[in-house]
């Protein structure tokens, strides 16, 4: 299924030394975990990469209009406060975590102001030297399925369903009072994101599996092309 954009092309940037690989069908998933605990600057590792944090600083009462909406919320976030009269938080804040999450993350056009992000502006020692254009990312995601994972397992038995969608670059604290979902979203990142254009696709695990799983496939062959980033 799709999430706020049609699938099309998009590009994928990666070192040299994985380039071949890559075109011959071999490609890496990641956790959402995987890339929150990545060391280095925050490029491609992100320390909020799949976190909610919630805002909680609020009072009210039980017999406030809006009381079993707020209770409900609270149960939601695993914090149960039963028949008290008064409920009130102070300057505290709840960080939820997403649920196993599986990513492989291409960027979207225009092709040149992503190329300078990637190659150029990126912090020194994290800039690439190849990209592949991935022509239809639909072809790409309904591929998979039929790949096997480095265990053996087919891809279609390990993951139960995939997402697509362009990352949005306006992750912010949540507040507990004013926002109606207090879910992680895995399409939401920092605005200091925002040159690497992203889009994704996620998957759901059916089975535990490590943080990276490399999948091999076969692309048709019109499927991806080697594009050149030296401007």
């Amino acid at each position: 299924m799709g999430i706020g954009v049609e699938m099309h092309k998009a590009f994928k940037f990666m070192p040299k030394t994985y380039l071949e690989d890559f075109l011959r069908g071999r490609l890496r998933i990641s956790t959402l975990e995987y890339f929150k605990n990545m060391e280095g600057p925050p490029w491609i590792a992100d320390p909020d990469e799949g976190l909610a944090k919630i805002k909680m600083d609020f009072t009210f009462k039980k017999a406030d209009p809006d009381s079993s909406e707020h209770r409900r919320k609270l149960a939601s976030l695993g914090t149960l406060v039963g028949n008290a009269d008064d409920i009130q938080f102070t300057n505290s804040k709840i960080v939820r975590e997403s649920a196993p999450t599986y990513v492989f993350c291409v960027s979207d056009e225009p092709f040149e102001t992503v190329r300078r992000a990637m190659c150029e502006e990126a912090p020194e020692n994290y800039r690439y030297d190849a990209c592949v254009e991935i022509t239809d990312m639909e072809t790409l995601a309904g591929s998979l399925g039929s790949g096997v994972i480095d265990d053996g397992t087919r891809f279609s038995e390990a993951f139960n369903r995939y997402a697509f969608g362009k990352v949005r670059y306006e992750k912010r604290e949540l507040d507990f009072i004013s926002d109606t979902s207090l879910h992680v979203n895995p399409f939401l990142k920092h605005q200091r994101f925002a040159g690497q254009q992203e889009l994704r696709l996620i998957f759901e695990p059916m089975k535990l599996l490590p943080q990276n799983v490399f999948v091999q496939f076969d692309p048709p062959a019109w499927l991806f092309r080697s594009i050149d980033v030296h401007g």
